[in-house]
């Protein structure tokens, strides 16, 4: 399960710039995560909540989405 605010945001605007269909905007979700975030260093920030570690057998969520620039060797100097 994903609780970031941001992709919450992000199908919100989705869905509106779709005009309320649902398919269409979970399709630009989609494509936002797969063609701009392939170009960043994608972290997801795990969380639990306590009262589901009873329920579950994986009680983690994503609580947060972290994507600096990718930077593949590191600067040296």
């Amino acid at each position: 399960m994903i609780e970031d605010w941001e992709v919450g945001a992000l199908y919100l605007n989705c869905l509106r710039n779709a005009d309320g269909d649902e398919r269409k905007a979970l399709e630009k979700v989609r494509e936002r995560y797969r063609n701009d975030f392939t170009k960043k260093d994608l972290y997801f920030i795990l969380g639990t909540r306590k009262s589901d570690h009873h329920l579950a057998l994986n009680p983690f969520s994503i609580v947060g989405v972290f994507y600096p620039p990718l930077d593949l060797q590191g600067k040296l100097f």
